[in-house]
């Protein structure tokens, strides 16, 4: 597969601002730090892990020498304690070396809501397996640490029942670093919504609406978007989700005189929801309700994660990691 124009230019770019910095170190007594890339996140049918394996390659020709694997947190709690215990076995780690460790967790997702939560979870989990063998921490991309000990005794308690690490494990783990997810930070909305400016350019009597999940926990992150692009002068982006329904966005684009309306998912993914709920032809789709109310609609089944410049964003994280 061809390595587009400016993916070449990001791997140049990375590569030459961590040279050194991100080939393994020497740990303690001469053994070696090995780096471990985890893209965990609801990968939800093909469309999901397609995006992911997409990110996976990207981050292979940045970094050849990292190890990066898939997590699924979408699975069932006995696969993810499967995945922990590969992740100590002899095919990625062999015993004749006793390495030191060092994991990155991509969060594969926008919102830091359920989903993200539960990548904490398992990344937390995963730390706690190896506790006894360093002193690992959970290292959030904002510098801020949360050694194991100052975890609470429940949370402790609940990913203590089942350890998948064996007595003889021969890994050391010397740290665990999570980033948050594309909107989890001030800096990411505002990344996210300027790559999409680039993306999706204005276009004279047309609106461009964003259509994401939703979430009880975090739908507040939809606001903060759709308001930097406003920022930006970019009065013809809105934002809404599938939650909370088009009849919203509906009146505002009205009041703007606009009747050409561009769909665009904001979901890394173009999964179900993308597919049937944005874009079908059933009644209740956007697309069918938007044409209802006499718009001319032009879904685009395209997720975040299909543009390089989304995935770049992921990229930009992980050089940190490397970095450090």
């Amino acid at each position: 597969m061809r390595t587009p124009k400016r993916m070449s230019g990001l791997i140049s770019r990375l590569r030459s601002s961590i040279s050194a910095g991100a080939e393994p170190a020497d740990g303690k007594g001469g053994r070696q730090v090995k780096q471990l890339v985890l893209i965990a996140g609801p990968l939800h049918g093909k469309a999901g892990l397609d995006a992911a394996i997409c990110l996976k390659e990207d981050i292979g020709r940045c970094w050849p020498q990292a190890q990066v694997e898939l997590v699924n947190t979408a699975s069932n709690e006995r696969n993810l304690h499967e995945m922990k215990k590969m992740l100590v076995s002899e095919k990625l780690y062999p015993k004749a070396k006793m390495d030191e460790l060092c994991v990155a967790v991509l969060s594969f997702c926008l919102l830091p809501g359920v989903e993200y939560e539960r990548v904490r979870r398992w990344a937390s989990s995963l730390a706690l397996e190896f506790a006894v063998y360093g002193n690992p921490s959970i290292r959030i991309l904002d510098d801020s640490e949360h050694p194991l000990d100052e975890m609470g005794v429940e949370q402790q308690s609940q990913w203590g029942k089942e350890r998948a690490c064996p007595p003889d494990c021969h890994v050391e783990l010397r740290s665990v670093w999570m980033a948050p997810p594309l909107l989890g930070t001030p800096e990411g909305i505002q990344a996210l919504s300027q790559v999409l400016e680039t993306e999706y350019p204005a276009k004279t009597g047309e609106s461009l609406v964003l259509v994401g999940h939703g979430s009880c926990y975090a739908n507040g992150v939809y606001r903060e978007l759709e308001r930097a692009f406003h920022r930006a002068g970019r009065r013809d982006v809105f934002v809404g989700t599938l939650r909370d329904g088009s009849g919203g966005i509906q009146e505002m684009i009205k009041r703007s005189g606009i009747r050409a309306v561009r769909l665009v998912p904001l979901m890394l993914a173009a999964g179900i929801h993308t597919v049937r709920d944005m874009a079908g032809t059933q009644s209740t789709s956007w697309k069918s309700q938007l044409e209802q109310a006499e718009f001319e609609v032009y879904p685009v089944v395209r997720g975040l994660a299909e543009l390089t410049s989304v995935r770049n964003l992921f990229l930009r994280q992980l050089a940190r990691f490397m970095k450090e």
